[in-house]
């Protein structure tokens, strides 16, 4: 697909020896030789070709031709190479590079067209398609595709096997286009060793061809003359020697497969044995073979540093910024800090198992280490209830940072952490990152201070909770009591003008306006919120400016103490100081419950009522 999208554009540009452009085309080279080195021969022997089909022959031969140019012209002379270390991507390079190399003279031979000789001695003989052997030459091709795939594949061994197959029954083929050829020689059934010339021609003589080289003796007809006796000790010889080595290409394949497993078995016997010498309980024994089990069902392998350690350490560096850097990034100490402080520090993390149930760290545990969460998930349970589960932790979450660093008072476990099941994590030691921040002396002297801060932050949140878990709020409103029928401070001010004759008529007005709506406002009370100089937000009764000789009214309760009237409805009220006779009663002290300002329905009073009140006091 990209081969025909750079062609659409004109733009072929290079190719790269290992992209798949490249090699899907070095898979078409391949059939086409394979058709050559197979059909050349069947033509020349069998006799399939003939005047009906001929034409067929030969437009798959000429597109194997043309195949082959294809490949010299667009692709061999745009295949980059190394030079000096870097990629040489320059096409005039390229070309003169290829040039150079033995693989364009056998290009160049499997393309010299000797089969236009047919024309001149006749295309009805089939000996004369030998003429095209010289396709052959392009087996280098044939043989740098299972290269690239086995280099490539997740499946090399299965590759291998396929090559040598591929050789053994090309092999087969060629001996069985043989004995056609000698039992035409000496006649068709003239012995018993011979073809009958029944049957499928090529098909019954692969059969034989099969038969002798994977079979030695055996009930195979016995040669009759000396050319029967060469042929059969050929083809047994090729037999030997390739079946041979087919063999031992699938044990060493399944050698190295198995590889592994057998190690793991190894492991796992030496293991139990050593367990067994030492009488460890049934429950440690289980949880060691359960940790290796699953060690090795996931891995393939015990030691994995033993395999990156064959890696230089920029591949080792790089692979491992692959893994951690995203995560590590995320962690509140490192967000901000330098790219090179973190590519030291992914160096130092590994890769610990933790089965289900298994404590990572407890409760007043000295910490060492500081902890990413890779797979699975963890559970920070309660340190007052072991069964208590506070948070779960999933993949990317970072605990345990603070308490590595030896700050006074934190370089303990608050609390026990516990696997929910199988979890890897990503694990740094104190001592790993020390060394690292030796080499980043200004880094370290910030991040000590990036963590004192995020301590002050966290103990300011804990005494803050600590507080609010502390108050005891006070209940100042009765839910069960029912709401007076009028508003309290209405009846507040016929209590206080009761006591002057003079205000008499105000109070016989407020009676009359009250009783009407004494059948209508009922309702449980709230919490009345308090507003500096607004008496209620519903416009009902006006701001009073203070004077001179204002006094404070608090609601719900009233008192007499001094001769001033106190009257508290949650908000700052202020009137003109009220003079009273002697014989006036103080105002009762019981408390009471006062209404709700911002229900409508809680009182009728209107605002004409409120304004000749005040203008009477």
């Amino acid at each position: 697909k990209e081969f025909w999208h750079r062609l659409r554009r004109r733009e072929l540009g290079v190719f790269e020896p290992q992209s798949s452009i490249y090699i899907s085309w070095l898979f078409v080279v391949s059939v086409a030789f394979g058709y050559n080195a197979v059909i050349i021969f069947l033509r020349c022997v069998f006799p399939y070709e003939n005047d009906s089909n001929r034409h067929i022959f030969f437009i798959f031969d000429y597109l194997c031709d043309g195949i082959y140019i294809m490949d010299m012209i667009w692709f061999k002379m745009r295949l980059k190479f190394i030079m000096n270390g870097e990629w040489v991507e320059d096409t005039k390079l390229i070309r003169a590079y290829y040039v150079r190399r033995k693989r364009f003279i056998s290009d160049v031979l499997s393309l010299l067209p000797l089969d236009l000789l047919y024309f001149t001695y006749g295309v009805d003989r089939p000996l004369l398609r030998l003429l095209r052997l010289n396709r052959l030459f392009k087996v280098p091709t044939f043989w740098e595709f299972f290269s690239r795939v086995d280099a490539i594949t997740k499946f090399p061994y299965f590759i291998r096997i396929i090559h040598t197959l591929l050789y053994k029954m090309y092999l087969i083929h060629l001996s069985s286009c043989a004995y056609y050829l000698m039992s035409w020689y000496e006649g068709f059934g003239s012995t018993v060793w011979t073809y009958d010339n029944e049957g499928n021609a090529y098909l019954r003589c692969f059969y034989f061809a099969f038969r002798t080289a994977t079979s030695i003796g055996g009930r195979m007809p016995k040669p009759s003359n000396d050319y029967e006796r060469i042929y059969m000790i050929v083809s047994w010889l090729m037999g030997v020697f390739v079946f041979a080595l087919l063999i031992g290409q699938i044990r060493d394949i399944v050698a190295t497969a198995t590889q592994n497993k057998t190690l793991y078995k190894d492991i796992m016997n030496k293991t139990v044995r050593y367990m067994r010498g030492l009488c460890l309980p049934h429950h440690v024994q289980k949880r060691v073979r359960l940790w290796l089990a699953y060690t090795w069902t996931q891995q393939k392998t015990f030691d994995e540093n033993r395999i990156l350690d064959l890696l230089p350490l920029k591949m080792r560096t790089d692979l491992a910024l692959s893994i951690h850097y995203h995560t590590l990034s995320r962690v509140e100490l490192f967000k901000d800090c330098e790219r090179t402080l973190l590519r030291d520090l992914v160096l130092k993390f590994r890769s610990v198992l933790y089965l289900p149930g298994d404590y990572i760290c407890k409760k007043g545990d000295i910490g060492h280490e500081m902890y990413i969460v890779n797979k699975g998930q963890v559970c920070v349970m309660d340190p007052n209830d072991s069964m208590k589960v506070l948070v779960t932790l999933s993949e990317g979450s970072v605990f345990g940072e603070i308490s590595i660093l030896g700050i006074s008072g934190y370089n303990r476990r608050t609390a026990d952490v516990r696997s929910v099941g199988y979890s890897y994590l990503f694990v740094l030691s104190k001592a790993d990152l020390m060394e690292t921040l030796k080499n980043y002396p200004e880094y370290k002297e910030n991040l000590m201070q990036r963590v004192r801060r995020l301590v002050k932050c966290r103990e300011t949140v804990d005494d803050d909770i600590k507080a609010m878990d502390e108050i005891d709020v006070e209940c100042i409103v009765n839910p069960g009591q029912r709401r007076p029928i009028t508003p309290r401070l209405v009846q507040t001010v016929i209590q206080v003008m009761s006591c002057s004759s003079a205000d008499s008529h105000v109070s016989q007005r407020l009676l009359s306006r009250t009783s009407r709506s004494s059948r209508s406002s009922t309702g449980t009370p709230t919490a009345v919120p308090q507003t500096p100089t607004l008496l209620t937000p519903t416009g009902l009764i006006p701001t009073l400016t203070p004077t001179s000789t204002a006094t404070r009214f608090l609601f719900p309760s009233i008192d007499s103490s001094g001769g001033q009237p106190v009257v508290d409805i949650g908000v700052d009220v202020v009137v003109e100081e009220p003079t009273h006779d002697n014989d006036c009663q103080p105002l009762d002290d019981s408390p009471v419950v006062g209404g709700d300002p911002f229900d409508d329905n809680q009182s009728v009073v209107d605002n004409q009522l409120i304004n000749d009140i005040v203008y009477d006091l």
